[in-house]
């Protein structure tokens, strides 16, 4: 081949990757391209950069709630919760968006300030946007509460709405299939609420079998992970400052989590 028919591929290839990739992106909103950069920055293992980008971009574009939102989702610094929270305080003043009044709420139930979360849950939009995006606020702010009783009804409730909406069967009873798909993090609440309430745990936690080709669906790495976590465990700031009490609440239900499993593992 040729030089110049190397160079002729060479720009033909150029010009496919800026007409399919780069030409798009440019015509894109300047806070929408930003999102594109903090993703290309998780994927180079930069996500404490992909933060700040975002961040940045919030305070010139603060009404565009998407850019609340990715950096929720994809938080790379738990341990640094004031940074999150006043920004998410900067979004629900700024577009009072449902999401983002959800993410605020998450955050309050981390530190314990459960009568704030709670109003705020239960605002009949932040109540759709959960059904919608499948995140269970509700009943885990029971559960941090230690109101066992409402957070299995809450619980139970909020996922055979899930249910129904995916398979349009509202009387569906059979857990097995109501919770097929949830996450192990998702089930433990149940499990303990159960557990607390001296109910029939067991059954529950044999939804998802011990032993499992997947990983997240296999209880004994799922318990080493906690493990892990709880060696981790480092909290910098809660959403008020003061780290202490947001890193008691987190190591406490660590704990809980731990030692549920280690009953059912059966691990001394």
């Amino acid at each position: 081949m040729s030089i110049a028919a190397i160079l002729l591929a060479a720009t033909f290839s150029s010009l496919i990757i800026f007409l399919a990739y780069i030409y798009p992106n440019m015509k894109k909103p300047i806070w929408e391209r930003k999102i594109v950069a903090a993703n290309y920055l998780r994927v180079r293992n930069r996500a404490s950069l992909a933060d700040d980008v975002l961040i940045l971009t919030i305070k010139k574009h603060p009404q565009a709630w998407q850019l609340y939102k990715n950096l929720f989702a994809f938080y790379a610094t738990p341990w640094d919760m004031k940074k999150l929270y006043d920004v998410l305080v900067l979004g629900v003043k700024t577009t009072d968006h449902p999401g983002i009044i959800a993410s605020t709420a998450w955050c309050l139930m981390e530190e314990g300030e459960f009568e704030k979360a709670e109003e705020m849950l239960k605002r009949e939009d932040v109540e759709d946007t959960l059904l919608e995006y499948c995140l269970n606020y509700l009943p885990l702010l029971y559960f941090k509460q230690g109101k066992y009783e409402e957070c299995e009804k809450a619980f139970i409730s909020f996922y055979k709405k899930v249910y129904a909406k995916g398979l349009g069967d509202p009387n569906e009873s059979n857990e097995e299939k109501i919770f097929a798909d949830l996450s192990l993090e998702e089930l433990l609440i149940l499990i303990i609420s159960r557990k607390k309430l001296d109910k029939n745990w067991w059954a529950t936690a044999k939804i998802l079998p011990i032993n499992s080709l997947h990983e997240e669906k296999n209880w004994t790495s799922y318990y080493n992970k906690l493990l892990t976590q709880k060696e981790n465990l480092k909290v910098e700031t809660g959403i008020y400052g003061p780290p202490e009490k947001l890193f008691s609440l987190r190591e406490k239900e660590l704990n809980e989590r731990i030692e549920t499993l280690k009953d059912y593992l059966k691990i001394k």
